[in-house]
């Protein structure tokens, strides 16, 4: 057996060693990406959210009666409506299946 096994061996384990660091480094990168990005959608989320809930808020409490504010609250929460409508569109397409 003129082999180096133990050397082999070594060579091998170190191989290992650094393919694993990579792995490792890159899982991490991915999981710094999947937070800042969980964290940008929820601020993207909550703006048009909080402000449908104080235009509704608003109405609720008598701005209703006041024609000049209701219509125009309605149509700011509408817009707000949308604004999420199309984020969760963009959701979808960044999750759908590519063929």
């Amino acid at each position: 057996m003129n082999e180096d096994v133990l050397g082999k061996t070594e060579k091998e384990v170190l191989g290992w060693v650094e393919k694993s660091r990579e792995e490792i480094e890159k899982l991490r990168l991915q999981e710094e990406f999947r937070r800042e990005f969980l964290g940008n959608l929820s601020h993207e989320l909550k703006t048009p959210i909080f402000s449908i809930q104080g235009y509704i808020l608003t109405l609720l409490e008598g701005g209703l009666e006041d024609e000049n504010i209701n219509r125009a609250f309605l149509e700011r929460a509408s817009k707000g409506v949308d604004r999420v409508t199309g984020i969760i569109e963009d959701l979808d397409l960044i999750t759908r299946d590519r063929v």
